[in-house]
């Protein structure tokens, strides 16, 4: 329907001109921008990534309008890197104060996406300008948004990112099969796979998506939080544990000793959120809830992905990282060491995590129960790197570095 108004009609409202203004406003940006055809639509090139029409008008008001707050916390991924999981966690987390885990926690009649405002797209679009003073005094939000297009005022404020990163293989199949579930199938599997490589994605390229929030969280570490979805998955507990004292509300041990822990992960696990009634028979931007769940396995790619394909993204991975090495990791620290009670929780881990335990002394310096402080090289957990000479500082090697430059989230990297 036509939003001119008729001689016959009523003067418009004063929202629906701005409604109108913010349209054509749209319509003249996305004019000027390169544009690619994407699984029945397009995707526009706006400062180096590429956006569809439904983020555009979104981003654009964020980037424009938002003023970040001290006590903000924002969730940012690339699409399909566990954002949803990864919402119900810190939204269980953050609230568990006021929304116990019980019988009526919002988590078991929302989606987390209702739950955690998605800044690209606020609902409804009935004011040019969105109002985002909302969620009482710390607000969680989350975004797609690369680092650099982030408004001034989030790297200026005192804000966290919370960043969730996984395999690039399992991020394009879980990718493919999303835009095919929306009844995107207009492009082949092909086809996709080459866009896909040569950047052309929701928030993509993914490679400096990724390598952006990579290096400011070694930059900024107190601000910025990088997780990984492999290691998320494999130890739980302790990476929730993590995520919690990050956000300033760490977990008490009386807490966990009354299972609040496990009540957490329980209550956000992918199985249980699947099954809920509100993911299997809601809607959500005119889709069904059901959309955003599929089956979240680590590695799963490989029951979709020849291998000639997979060599491709891999090799992708290794030369960009190359060219995006352009300072030394000198702040690149150590993850936070295990405790033995956090092995308890990891009841996905527990035979590995018991040969680790064995095999701790041997590892030396930096080792502890298994874990690895850098990004994993190519097909698994990886080493940590570096050296502690008594109580002073880590210090790596220039291969070291190297391979945290190329590693930068987990995505089974060939190493350097």
């Amino acid at each position: 329907m036509s939003t001119s108004p008729s001689s016959s009609s009523a003067p418009l409202s004063e929202d629906s001109e701005l409604q109108e203004l913010m349209e054509q406003q749209r319509k003249n940006l996305l004019s000027t921008l390169p544009r690619q055809r994407w699984q029945g639509s397009y995707l526009y090139k706006y400062n180096g990534f590429w956006f569809s029409t439904m983020q555009m008008p979104g981003l654009v008001e964020f980037r424009k309008h938002f003023q970040a707050r001290d006590s903000d916390v924002l969730i940012i991924t690339t699409p399909k890197s566990g954002t949803t999981w990864l919402k119900a966690l810190a939204f269980a987390l953050m609230n568990r104060n006021i929304c116990p885990i019980n019988q009526n926690h919002p988590l078991l009649n929302q989606n987390p996406h209702t739950l955690v405002l998605h800044l690209e797209y606020p609902n409804p679009y009935d004011k040019q300008h969105p109002d985002y003073s909302f969620q009482g005094s710390r607000r969680l939000l989350g975004t797609h948004c690369p680092l650099a297009l982030l408004p001034e005022s989030v790297m200026n404020s005192g804000c966290k990112i919370v960043y969730l990163s996984r395999n690039i293989k399992d991020i394009f199949v879980s990718y493919w099969h999303f835009t095919n579930k929306l009844g995107s199938t207009e492009t082949s599997f092909e086809e996709f796979f080459d866009l896909f490589c040569k950047g052309v994605s929701l928030s993509g390229p993914i490679w400096d998506h990724v390598l952006g929030y990579w290096k400011a969280s070694l930059d900024k570490p107190q601000k910025v939080l990088f997780l990984k979805y492999e290691e998320m998955t494999q130890e739980p507990a302790f990476n929730l544990k993590h995520l919690a004292e990050f956000l300033g509300c760490p977990i008490s041990q009386e807490e966990e000793t009354a299972g609040v822990v496990d009540e957490i992960l329980g209550l956000c696990s992918f199985d249980h959120m699947r099954n809920l009634e509100v993911n299997k028979s809601g809607t959500m931007w005119n889709h069904s809830n059901q959309v955003f769940f599929r089956n979240g396995k680590v590695g799963d790619w490989k029951n979709d992905l020849p291998s000639e394909m997979a060599e491709r993204l891999d090799q992708i991975t290794i030369l960009t990282s190359k060219k995006k090495q352009s300072k030394k990791l000198d702040n690149l620290k150590p993850t936070p060491k295990k405790t033995a009670r956090d092995s308890d929780h990891d009841k996905m881990m527990t035979k590995k995590n018991n040969t680790s335990k064995r095999n701790a002394n041997k590892n030396g310096p930096g080792q502890e129960n298994g874990r690895s402080d850098a990004p994993p090289s190519a097909g698994g957990a990886g080493r940590r790197p570096g050296k502690r000479t008594g109580d002073g500082p880590v210090t790596y090697s220039e291969k070291d570095l190297a391979v945290g430059k190329a590693a930068t989230e987990g995505y089974s990297f060939v190493p350097l």
